[in-house]
């Protein structure tokens, strides 16, 4: 186990190429604090990569991807119900306007009220059609199970 000097690690990158993780304290002042520890990146990236992998076993993924699901089928019943509710604006605006054009002009009173009845649908139709599209824009493309479960069948070569 490595001594904790209560400092953050950075990554180092040697001239050949190899990577490795410093103490910044040892780094700031060029020093070798004592506390400090400098590690190869490759050995500990290969024990954190081992572990997760140990950790990603089956069941994990299947309910990964049961949970990938469920929210699929949540984001596509909010979608339907924004949709229905555009569809019900509009029948009850297409409604309010054929009243309005059914009224005799000469009842003023009734074509008034009518007309602003009308306008109070068109408005809330309006406000259907954004919530719609706010919905749809706000929807996260999920990757499909089948796709999900190719990358999961292969984890440590991927």
């Amino acid at each position: 186990m490595v001594p904790d000097c209560g400092r953050p690690m950075s990554t180092r990158y040697h001239r050949d190429g190899r990577a490795a993780y410093e103490c910044a304290a040892s780094r700031a002042d060029q020093t070798a604090t004592p506390g400090c520890r400098s590690v190869a990146a490759a050995t500990l990236d290969e024990a954190v990569a081992e572990r997760l992998l140990a950790a990603l076993n089956p069941e994990e993924v299947a309910l990964a991807l049961a949970a990938a699901t469920e929210v699929a089928d949540r984001q596509a019943r909010t979608t339907r119900a924004a949709e229905l509710a555009v569809e019900r604006a509009r029948y009850q605006a297409d409604r309010a306007e054929r009243a309005f054009h059914a009224c005799e002009p000469e009842n003023r009173l009734v074509a008034r009220s009518l007309e602003a009845r009308w306008e109070a649908k068109l408005v809330a139709l309006a406000e259907a059609e954004q919530a719609l599209t706010a919905t749809q824009t706000k929807l996260t493309p999920l990757p499909q199970p089948a796709e999900l479960e190719a990358l999961t069948s292969d984890l440590p070569r991927l």
